[in-house]
């Protein structure tokens, strides 16, 4: 076969079937190239199949895993309007991901990205902060004036204090501030507000006292008086009294004082019930 004729065996156009046959007949050959486009010729004469389209043939199976021609999309030109658009879709909506502006406008994810960049957008991470209520800056500004004066008269006395809070784990895919990414060409500053009622949730307290962690203690379902009290009884007292006992400081002594212990707690409901207060 002269080099012509391998040629126009080799672009000749084949269906995916007769693909699919040559690798077939390919293995059942012993993988000689000549002898399969030799037998695949005896079956369609009019083929006049070359073994170099056959190699090329195998080469790309062993590639891709298939014989089917790569689909080709015609790439939008990242011209004016195209660029426009992307914006414009990221001024509507900033939270938007790369990935869903690139499945709304036709582009790639890679195109979308250098249209943000040239024009000097940036992903920035949102920010999660604790709800607050109305009066709530003044009672921290109270709280804060109140501990200063506290620890200028007792210096030992942040070491001797239980911190101590619960805190509500959420299960049903709440945000995690890693995944998103907000792009702009200044900072959004977008916040998000945290709020602790949500059904699949795991409740867990914890405390720190001097250097030590005090629990933590895994609550089934919601927090209430009742079970507070029995926390505080049976797991959260015995804790720091093995504290208060057990920890010292770098010269092996005792680094905490028991007239200075406090225990401190936030203004939930459960934590002013009569049978706590009066524990």
């Amino acid at each position: 076969m002269t080099q012509e004729t391998a040629f126009l065996s080799a672009t000749m156009v084949y269906s995916i079937a007769e693909r699919v046959e040559m690798i077939f007949i390919y293995g059942k050959e012993d993988q000689c190239l000549l002898r399969t486009a030799q037998v695949f010729n005896q079956r369609y004469p009019e083929k006049n199949l070359s073994h170099v389209y056959i190699r090329q043939l195998v080469a790309k199976f062993q590639e891709t895993g298939t014989v089917a021609n790569k689909k080709r999309n015609q790439p939008r030109l990242l011209d004016e309007a195209t660029q426009l658009e992307v914006l414009g879709h990221f001024a509507i909506d900033s939270t938007l991901s790369t990935r869903q502006a690139a499945t709304a406008i036709g582009l790639s994810r890679e195109s979308v990205r250098k249209v943000l960049k040239l024009h000097k957008f940036f992903p920035y991470k949102m920010q999660i902060l604790q709800e607050l209520c109305d009066d709530d800056p003044d009672r921290r500004i109270e709280f804060c004036e109140i501990m200063t004066a506290k620890i200028i008269a007792e210096p030992r006395l942040i070491k001797n204090i239980c911190f101590s809070d619960e805190c509500t784990f959420n299960l049903n895919g709440q945000v995690n501030k890693q995944n998103c990414r907000y792009w702009s060409d200044e900072n959004p500053r977008v916040f998000r507000e945290g709020y602790t009622e949500y059904p699949q949730k795991v409740n867990v307290w914890a405390g720190i006292l001097g250097d030590a962690i005090i629990g933590p203690l895994f609550i089934e379902g919601n927090l209430n008086g009742e079970m507070y009290a029995d926390m505080l009884e049976r797991s959260i007292e015995p804790w720091i009294i093995y504290e208060l006992e057990n920890q010292r400081n770098i010269d092996g002594n005792l680094s905490l004082t028991e007239n200075l212990l406090h225990f401190q707690q936030d203004g939930a409901p459960p934590h002013y019930v009569i049978p706590v207060r009066q524990g």
